[in-house]
């Protein structure tokens, strides 16, 4: 996008590497638009900062661009984790080259920042469009984010910032976010605090961006877009990609690979779930509606008495049933243990009564 940009072309095509496993041998290709508005940017501040960052590729291609990316804002460029800052088809030093798995694609990270005393580690996967945040806890832990908690705060300090600039209440009724259906509902809980539009749409960059296109050609202004998977897009009007911060927007023709596991046992497991009760939790609304039918993955949300939102899905590009499960709780009823117990019962009964691993002969994630 920054060619495009910089070159004052008209479009652009990029083939990347993914982030799956290199047996997989996977690509990604993106098209993306003109854009030419320059970014408001923060650089005052960002000279003062005393904060240290570590970064990783992952053994990608997002090395050099995040040390140019934080001297073109003023900040001081991140150390980099030498062994994994070159590309490396092999991915030596990870068994997947996902940061969206945590601490295990941080281990390297986790020592150097100890060492050089940083307090942030960012890490990309290996075609640089996805990114992890951890940050060093006053316990000496380390908290990595996930792409919920970080689509909260960047939604959050997004918004504060416009209604910083705005102050004609009128020009909420312009403003939207969205999210993929798996994600959090925090943004809309926002939006509905705050009086301005949250939409959700289907799994995957390509859907959000094409929504974003529309509603911008109504004369809308799409603010911020963000799914659970690490992935965070600011949207100017131009629809435009802003460094490691910014996440694949526009169509993105990701190839889906069929799964290993085999149509045949999803289509069958997904048939029994139209049939299916939790027992003691009362479903206030079952949503049985195959929201979309794709080649190689079907997706259902179910909403809960309780709160409880959990959608379950197939994996486009991996051998992998997921699902995602949030619990909103009404106002007052802030316990989080309590609420961290309601969680953990409605995991273990979508578990054994949704998925029905024996039966189907399923794996939990690590095994």
């Amino acid at each position: 996008p920054y060619t495009v940009s910089h070159l004052n072309l008209c479009a652009g095509i990029m083939i990347t590497a993914s982030h799956n496993p290199k047996q997989d041998n996977g690509y990604k290709s993106h098209v993306c638009v003109s854009s030419h508005s320059p970014h408001a940017c923060f650089r005052a501040v960002n000279k003062e900062t005393k904060v240290k960052f570590v970064h990783t590729s992952v053994h990608g291609v997002g090395h050099s661009f995040v040390q140019s990316a934080f001297k073109a804002f003023d900040l001081i460029p991140p150390e980099a984790v030498p062994e994994q800052k070159d590309p490396d088809p092999e991915f030596p030093t990870v068994k997947y080259p996902n940061p969206e798995e945590g601490e295990g694609v941080l281990t390297l990270s986790f020592a150097l920042a100890d060492k050089a005393k940083a307090k942030i580690i960012l890490a990309n996967d290996p075609d640089a469009d996805r990114l992890a945040v951890a940050e060093k806890q006053e316990s000496g832990e380390w908290k990595v984010f996930s792409g919920n908690e970080l689509g909260a705060l960047l939604g959050w300090w997004l918004f504060t910032s416009w209604k910083e600039k705005n102050q004609d209440h009128s020009a909420l009724q312009n403003l939207y976010m969205l999210s993929s259906t798996v994600s959090s509902k925090i943004l809309r809980a926002i939006a509905l605090k705050e009086g301005f539009h949250f939409e959700e749409t289907l799994t995957g960059f390509k859907w959000m961006g094409n929504r974003a296109k529309q509603l911008m050609d109504q004369g809308k202004n799409v603010l911020f877009a963000f799914e659970e998977a690490i992935g965070m897009a600011t949207i100017s009007p131009e629809l435009r990609i802003l460094s490691a911060m910014i996440k694949k927007l526009l169509n993105n023709y990701l190839k889906t690979l069929e799964t290993m596991m085999g149509r045949v046992i999803i289509q069958k497991l997904v048939a029994d779930l139209r049939f299916l009760t939790l027992g003691t939790l009362q479903l206030a609304m079952m949503i049985m509606n195959l929201i979309k039918k794709l080649k190689s993955s079907q997706m259902i949300t179910f909403s809960f008495a309780n709160g409880g939102v959990a959608t379950m899905r197939t994996s486009g590009t991996e051998p992998k049933i997921k699902y995602y499960l949030e619990l909103c709780a009404p106002p007052g009823n802030s316990d989080p243990e309590q609420l961290k117990k309601e969680l953990d019962e409605l995991v273990s009964a979508i578990e054994e009564h949704f998925f029905q691993p024996q039966k189907y002969n399923l794996q939990p994630k690590g095994e």
